[in-house]
C-alpha cells in the first residue's frame, strides 16, 4: 500500500476526536499491519504544519492513543516537526498542556535534546549552512594594525562565489589615542 492511501486513512482516524480513543487505537493497529511502521513513521500531515502522527496526537489531546502508539509500537517520543523542529513535548508545553508534558515525560521524552539540527532542516538550509563568507581587510599595519577597508564575498562550500559587497565598507579612524 502507498502514502497516498495512508494519508487520508490517517485522516479519517484524526477525525474521530477524544470521545474514540479505543476506536482509534484499534484503527492505527490496522494501519500499522496495512502499512508498516516505517511508513507510518514518515507520514506527515501536509496541511497541519508538516505533523507527524504523535505532533497530531498530541495537538488532539489524545493522551491514551499517544501512549499506546509509543508503547506498542515503540513511535518514536522525541521525534522532531519537520516545519520548527519541535518535539511532541516541546508542542504540548506550548499548547499549555500540562497533563500531556508529564505524560510524554513518563513516555521517555526528554526535556531538553541536543540534536543536529541538519537532521530536520530543509535541504536548501543545509546547503546554506556550508556557505563560506570571506572577509578581506585592508590594515594600517602589522604592529598596531586598525581597520581601514572590508571587503565581503560569500561562496558556496565548492567556492563558487554567491554574493559580494559592490562596495568596500570604509572605516574611519578618528585621531590616535595617547
Amino acid at each position: 500500500m502507498s502514502m497516498n492511501q495512508l494519508q487520508p486513512e490517517l485522516l479519517k482516524i484524526l477525525a474521530l476526536g477524544k470521545t474514540n480513543q479505543t476506536s482509534i487505537m484499534t484503527r492505527l493497529d490496522q494501519l500499522y499491519r496495512d502499512f508498516g511502521a516505517l511508513n507510518i513513521a514518515k507520514w506527515r500531515h501536509i496541511s497541519n504544519k508538516k505533523n507527524s502522527l504523535l505532533h497530531a496526537l498530541v495537538e488532539k489531546e489524545l493522551p491514551e492513543v499517544v501512549s499506546h502508539i509509543i508503547l506498542e509500537h515503540k513511535f518514536d517520543v522525541n521525534i522532531r516537526r519537520d516545519s520548527d523542529g519541535l518535539s511532541p513535548l516541546q508542542l504540548a508545553a506550548e499548547n499549555e498542556n500540562f497533563e500531556m508534558c508529564e505524560l510524554l515525560k513518563e513516555l521517555g521524552a526528554e526535556d531538553i535534546q541536543t540534536e543536529d539540527v541538519s537532521q530536520w532542516s530543509p535541504d536548501e538550509d543545509r546547503e546554506k549552512a556550508l556557505n563560506i563568507i570571506w572577509l578581506d581587510l585592508e590594515m594600517t599595519s602589522i604592529e598596531d594594525p586598525e581597520i581601514l577597508e572590508c571587503a565581503v564575498i560569500i561562496t558556496d562550500k565548492d567556492l563558487h562565489e554567491l554574493a559580494q559587497g559592490k562596495s568596500s565598507f570604509i572605516f574611519m579612524q578618528s585621531q590616535k589615542r595617547k
